[in-house]
């Protein structure tokens, strides 16, 4: 209960150092309590992550069944972590204050890359309301902002005398002073850490300033309505001619909130139609052509303003891919530059799965039959970089944005092809999730992502929260939440190094790699024939 608080919506970020203390005490008892302790263990996790994540179920029913599935895999991190850390601590006697953090790092990282990742509501996420603490994500992404919480709660673990709470008889367990004082200076170094890089001055010289129009609509998404998509393009149009006044230097629309659907077909062979497009060759044509017109002309249309000038747009919207190959659908971002044409598009390289895909989708089709989607999106091929009004963008869509190792390698790929990004664009629609928490858990990634990279973050997000990051984390301007809004923000490039977008998560790896070093330690202890007959 006391970490759920930590987390939106309640935002009492002081108490994830007190959380998990009940936690790391466990790992200081000889014994662990009751029947079945690690069974207990795995239902009080599954309780905590299934209330923490109880917008999943919001957008459609079908999402139930993900809530429920990722609420039995996310519960099996709680009990791991007991074990694993009373292995680190009392078979292998590494200190509580350096075993517990390690191992909970080492576990969120698994969690980041295990069954495509899921990088959200990290211990660290729940400081990024004290900046100063959370600017050493620099160095070691927000893992290193998690550890730090965790050192502090298995400090004040330590303070307390197990003898008392187990029983009076119970052997003897020391108070330990000595950690209190190490988790002081680390809080302090971070603290020392933050308020530099917060005092630091930009470099004089001119640096290029983007003018930009996040457009917010609030439509939230409901499968059963068969008007939602004119009245999304409506609320968009509205909105986009309002942004018009700003003379903005691009426009960006969140993430799927065109309608029309963007046609890449190559012709050099022969395009396959699938089975849910119009079989003869003279009806395909004219279907796929009117569709590319629509979108085209809708693109043109949006950013028009007089004579020849056109205002950039970036534009989320699906896109349907043909060729020598299966019809592919993928999800991406559009490039309308100043002259109304489409210049390049981003399509999406990491789909979400069950809002994007359904796991054995392809082996078996009926599944998709219970979902909100047609059929599972393709991945694409290549990380983007847009110049606009002399700066790179770099796009992402909807969740990429909370997968730390995803961002930074589309920056080091980009950087490695020479057109290194220097603002990290987002397109979203949290429509999905009805004005919950998700909408401030999702923000909070996009805030992490701009001080790991140490670059200005722009999100534009149906719903919200659309904002401007600055590459310090600081909200410089945000959206509503659940209605709609222009945010105009004026855009440049990030001056800041970054260590961790040089090194990537070299301290989180190390942080697995001890956790399964203890893993098998411990299952090698367990079968140990000489630890059997000792009864051990």
């Amino acid at each position: 209960m006391l970490l759920y608080l930590a987390f939106p919506p309640a935002n009492l970020w002081l108490l994830a150092y007190v959380a998990p203390a009940a936690w790391v005490l466990l790992t200081r008892m000889e014994r662990l309590p009751g029947h079945r302790p690690y069974t207990q263990l795995y239902l009080v996790g599954g309780l905590h992550w299934l209330v923490l994540l109880q917008w999943v179920r919001l957008g459609h029913w079908a999402a139930y069944f993900g809530w429920f599935a990722l609420t039995l895999y996310l519960a099996c991190y709680l009990p791991a972590f007991v074990g694993l850390t009373r292995v680190a601590h009392r078979r292998f006697r590494v200190p509580l204050i350096v075993a517990a953090p390690t191992i909970w790092v080492g576990l969120e990282a698994l969690r980041g890359w295990l069954f495509t990742g899921l990088a959200i509501a990290f211990l660290g996420h729940t400081q990024i309301h004290s900046l100063q603490v959370v600017q050493i994500s620099d160095l070691g992404g927000a893992y290193l902002v998690s550890f730090l919480v965790m050192l502090v709660a298995s400090a004040l673990a330590e303070l307390i005398p197990l003898q008392k709470i187990v029983s009076a008889d119970a052997q003897h367990s020391p108070t330990r002073w000595w950690p209190l004082p190490v988790a002081a200076l680390a809080v302090l170094a971070a603290f020392a850490y933050g308020h530099w890089r917060l005092g630091q001055t930009a470099p004089t010289g001119d640096r290029p300033t983007a003018r930009v129009a996040l457009i917010q609509g609030s439509i939230d998404t409901n499968f059963y309505d068969p008007t939602l998509s004119r009245t999304m393009l409506e609320q968009y149009r509205v909105l986009t001619k309002i942004a018009h006044r700003e003379h903005p230097d691009l426009m960006i629309w969140p993430e799927s909130t065109m309608p029309r659907q963007y046609i890449d077909i190559d012709r050099t062979g022969n395009v396959e139609k699938g089975d849910w497009l119009p079989q003869d060759e003279a009806q395909f044509q004219k279907e796929i052509n009117a569709r590319d017109y629509d979108f085209r002309l809708e693109a043109f249309t949006l950013g028009f303003l007089e004579e020849e000038r056109h205002i950039p747009l970036l534009l989320g919207a699906g896109t349907l891919r043909l060729g020598d190959h299966s019809p592919q659908r993928l999800n991406s971002a559009i490039y309308v530059d100043d002259r109304g044409r489409i210049a390049d598009a981003y399509h999406k390289l990491h789909p979400v799965m069950f809002g994007e895909y359904a796991p054995g989708g392809q082996l078996f089709p009926w599944i998709y039959e219970l979902m909100p989607f047609p059929a599972g999106l393709t991945a694409g091929d290549e990380a983007k970089s847009f110049e606009i009004a002399g700066l790179r963008m770099c796009p992402s869509i909807c969740y990429e944005n909370t997968v730390p190792h995803l961002m930074r390698r589309q920056v080091v790929e980009l950087r490695e092809r020479g057109i290194e990004p220097d603002v990290l664009v987002t397109l979203s629609n949290d429509g999905w999730f009805y004005g919950s928490a998700e909408l401030d858990m999702h923000l909070h990634c996009g805030q992490f992502r701009a001080i790991e990279l140490r670059k200005p973050a722009l999100v534009a997000a149906n719903t919200g929260f659309s904002a401007h990051i600055a590459d310090d984390g600081r909200l410089l301007a945000v959206g509503p939440r659940r209605d709609t809004d222009v945010v105009i923000a004026e855009v440049r490039p990030g001056w800041r190094e970054s260590v961790y977008a040089r090194w990537g998560d070299v301290f989180a790896n190390a942080c697995l790699i001890f956790c399964l070093a203890m893993a098998c330690g411990g299952f090698l202890a367990r079968y140990n024939p000489t630890n059997r007959a000792n009864g051990e």
